[in-house]
């Protein structure tokens, strides 16, 4: 079996373009796709298959998605974050069904 390094874009500065680029320059295989990056903010249909083709270019596999906001975000904006959620899926459904890593608030009822 193979090792894998798969890298998180969550602290990564600049373009998802360039962020992917300089991960697979680094010799990873694998990224961690933040769906909270600017690029990937109301990313279309067309827009998560060019994410999709962006990633073989770099020789790259998405290992997952973070979806990582406050979890008192869900009780505070609820209609944007289900959307924004709903955004994620989309996007882990193009990228190889991959899982979403996300936080909720606890339940206090």
């Amino acid at each position: 079996m193979k090792d894998h390094v798969s890298v998180s874009m969550r602290s990564a500065e600049g373009s998802a373009r360039d962020i992917m680029q300089e991960v697979s320059a680094c010799g990873a295989r694998g990224i961690q796709l933040d769906a909270m990056h600017s690029d990937f903010v109301d990313l279309s249909s067309s827009g998560r298959h060019d994410l999709l083709a962006t990633l073989r270019r770099s020789s790259l596999r998405a290992s997952g998605i973070d979806f990582l906001i406050p979890p008192t975000t869900w009780v505070d904006e609820p209609d944007q974050t289900l959307q924004a959620f709903k955004d994620a899926v989309a996007i882990a459904e193009v990228v190889g069904n991959v899982p979403i890593g996300a936080c909720l608030p606890d339940d206090h009822e």
